[in-house]
């Protein structure tokens, strides 16, 4: 996790996590690799009432969040996809992927994006439209 100030009292915050799944698809098990790179960008201002301390309460604005998800199946040395998920935030950034029997599910800002390994398709589930948009930046 990196972390960096700069002018304007703006933040970006990068980081890197890495899971390894099996998925059955009849005979076969399949290994793949899911690697998601964060990167959170935004303002952030102090209360009030702190400003004369030397310790001060931090409260955060609204951050634009990109996530660049990479899914490797592990035979070969290319990615099989990768999506962008931006949106923006003012909570903390809940973030969640959870395996399923045909890939896995990412659960994000109260929404959820199902991708199928094995077809290499995803499903954006959300209530509101315009919670985060995906862009497939790379399939094979």
């Amino acid at each position: 996790t990196g972390m960096t100030a700069q002018k304007a009292n703006k933040q970006v915050a990068e980081e890197v996590m890495m899971k390894n799944y099996t998925i059955n698809h009849g005979d076969m098990v399949i290994d793949y690799t899911i690697k998601v790179k964060t990167k959170e960008s935004g303002y952030v201002t102090m209360q009030k009432q702190d400003l004369t301390k030397e310790e001060q309460d931090r409260v955060r604005d609204e951050f634009k969040v990109t996530k660049l998800i990479s899914i490797d199946n592990d035979v070969d040395p290319f990615y099989d996809n990768i999506l962008e998920l931006t949106y923006v935030t003012k909570a903390d950034d809940h973030f969640e992927v959870v395996q399923t029997n045909e890939g896995f599910e990412i659960k994000v800002v109260g929404q959820k994006l199902k991708y199928n390994f094995l077809k290499k398709e995803y499903d954006v589930m959300k209530k509101e439209t315009d919670t985060f948009d995906v862009i497939v930046v790379e399939t094979k």
